[in-house]
């Protein structure tokens, strides 16, 4: 998740502002987080209990608040923006499965590993691409069809991604 983190919001950040990488992009609260995150597990550091508390609590806030976001954009979605969020939709779970399957063989990657590898990478458009998109006006209704559909496509294709993914 860190690894992820790191990468969608360093040089994802600077794909879709259409920026280069800068100190600005680097300031992002999640990095900052994953920094201090880091220092705390290395450095053993345990917040308070009403901090740790706060925390969470506002962190368990962060799910239903994409959600309600992705849910209104979807009640303005039009037919124009779903054909092309289904076409992105199948080609991202292909193109996970397609580059999942080829680094593991590349790098001779077996057994349950392989299977956690291409189950991830063959995963549903994460909501955090709509919010990304919606920020930098980069086609958030098109990328709010993608997450709808891809997500109806793995109620399909996760079932025979669990048989060949799991011996």
């Amino acid at each position: 998740m860190m690894l992820t983190s790191v990468i969608q919001f360093s040089l994802g950040l600077a794909v879709v502002s259409g920026e280069r990488l800068s100190w600005r992009l680097l300031r992002h609260p999640i990095l900052i987080s994953v920094v201090v995150a880091v220092v705390m597990v290395v450095f053993q550091i345990r917040l308070p209990a009403w901090l740790q508390n706060s925390v969470a609590l506002i962190g368990d806030l962060t799910i239903p608040m994409m959600l309600i976001t992705l849910g209104v954009s979807l009640s303005q979605l039009r037919v124009r923006d779903a054909g092309g969020g289904l076409v992105f939709a199948a080609a991202r779970l292909l193109l996970g499965f397609g580059a999942a399957w080829l680094v593991c063989e590349l790098a001779g990657v077996e057994g349950v590993l392989r299977g956690v590898i291409l189950i991830q990478s063959t995963m549903p458009v994460a909501v955090f691409n709509y919010l990304l998109a919606q920020t930098y006006r980069q086609g958030p209704e098109t990328v709010a069809a993608m997450v709808v559909f891809s997500t109806l496509l793995s109620f399909l294709t996760l079932p025979l991604l669990l048989m060949v993914a799991l011996p």
